[in-house]
């Protein structure tokens, strides 16, 4: 299963090529570098060179992929915490970052998240990074999920799924039927996700910035 996945995955090489550079571009913007990035090169190629090899040096590669990953993730998630900024900001642009993310719009993805964030004045870095809950290694079963949400509120005939295009322009090449559908699963999936994101995020902050308080003050605190 995991090498079909690869396999699809390695179909949208086109797609993420553009998806790819975006991300450059929002990472020189925004200060980002090497955690989104670093965490895409990754994930595509171990998905590249899983195929072909042996049991033993499979697991290797896996056990080596997900330290990466964790290792991106936890950045990420300090870059989060640290931002000087206010909780609400923070977590308002994280929403809108998943909110995108989870709408059918690649490879555009990063830059509707940061013009949103502008326009409602929330930051810009946290709606970056939260485009990435659809990512290189996801993507195929994010957009399957939508795509079947969307078809049971979208009436008409079905136009089916092509894992290997998901880019926008190839969604408006099959016909705007398909776009609707997946636009509809991504708009009833997105909101929830992104407002449950706005909570925990901003929850997230307020008890990071507490504690950080509480060890300044206790450290700072004269000895009697």
């Amino acid at each position: 299963m995991l090498v079909r996945l690869g396999e699809l995955v390695l179909g949208l090489d086109p797609i993420f090529i553009v998806h790819q550079n975006m991300f450059f571009f929002t990472d020189t913007l925004c200060g980002l570098q090497g955690t989104e990035y670093a965490l895409y090169e990754s994930v595509v190629w171990c998905m590249y060179v899983y195929q072909g090899r042996s049991s033993s040096a499979k697991g290797d590669m896996m056990h080596a992929l997900w330290l990466r990953v964790r290792r991106s993730l936890r950045l990420a998630y300090l870059k989060v915490l640290r931002i000087k900024a206010s909780p609400h900001s923070i977590a308002l642009g994280m929403a809108v970052g998943v909110f995108v993310g989870c709408l059918p719009v690649i490879p555009f993805q990063t830059v509707i998240a940061l013009s949103l964030a502008f326009v409602l004045r929330c930051n810009k870095i946290t709606a970056a990074l939260g485009t990435w809950v659809s990512n290189p290694a996801n993507v195929v079963v994010v957009y399957y999920f939508l795509y079947r949400v969307g078809s049971l509120v979208v009436p008409g005939p079905s136009q089916g799924f092509d894992p290997a295009h998901l880019a926008l322009t190839d969604m408006l090449a099959v016909g705007w039927q398909l776009v609707l559908i997946m636009s509809a699963g991504g708009i009833i999936i997105g909101i929830p996700a992104a407002m449950l994101t706005y909570v925990l995020t901003a929850r997230m902050v307020q008890v990071y910035r507490a504690r950080r308080a509480a060890r300044r003050l206790k450290h700072t605190t004269p000895t009697k």
